[in-house]
């Protein structure tokens, strides 16, 4: 009964900016079903690769790298908001609002998806190295750490899609996931 514990506390703390995350996409556009399910899958996989790493050596990854390597996926991701944000602005101020929104995916793409599955998935990586070598449960740790990690992006987009939060953000929305991220990965790496 303690290993299933300690599974679930490492799942959600490898997974629990995918709720920030989702948040932050959520204010842009859609996050699919299928979408979510592959930034799940690719956090457990990432987290059972890393529990295997973790039980076949000691000290691959330390702790800060993984934080810096996922504090530059999210600055990436916050500079790809910025840019996104400013091309919109252009859009809008050139073909008019409504055009402008009509010719933006309203949805996340799957590449993106991969994408986003594998910048979250540093976390559960190197987590998963530390309950390798603590001997959790490997099966368990990664169901929960898919499972979480789904609810996460899940509930984190549907609220940053709420109309109220969306009409508050108005035009800045892709500022506003910008600073998420780099909030995000300044939290990384403190």
């Amino acid at each position: 009964m303690a290993a299933a514990w300690q599974a679930l506390i490492l799942a959600v703390s490898s997974t629990l900016d995918d709720l920030g995350v989702g948040f932050s996409i959520g204010l842009q556009r859609r996050i699919p079903l299928r979408a979510a399910a592959i930034v799940a899958s690719l956090s457990g996989l990432t987290m059972i690769a890393g529990m295997g790493a973790g039980r076949a050596i000691n000290d691959l990854i330390t702790g800060r790298m993984t934080n810096y390597l996922s504090a530059t996926v999210f600055f990436a991701f916050a500079l790809w908001f910025i840019r996104e944000g400013a091309r919109n602005a252009n859009r809008r101020s050139s073909t008019g609002n409504e055009e402008a929104a009509r010719n933006q995916p309203d949805h996340l793409q799957p590449s993106a998806s991969i994408l986003l599955g594998l910048g979250l998935g540093i976390n559960s990586l190197g987590l998963g190295i530390s309950g390798g070598m603590a001997g959790y449960p490997a099966a368990l740790t990664t169901a929960l750490t898919a499972a979480t990690s789904f609810l996460f992006i899940w509930c984190g987009a549907r609220f940053g899609a709420t109309n109220w939060v969306r009409n508050l953000v108005g035009g800045w929305g892709a500022y506003c996931s910008a600073a998420l991220m780099v909030l995000l990965g300044m939290l990384q790496i403190m």
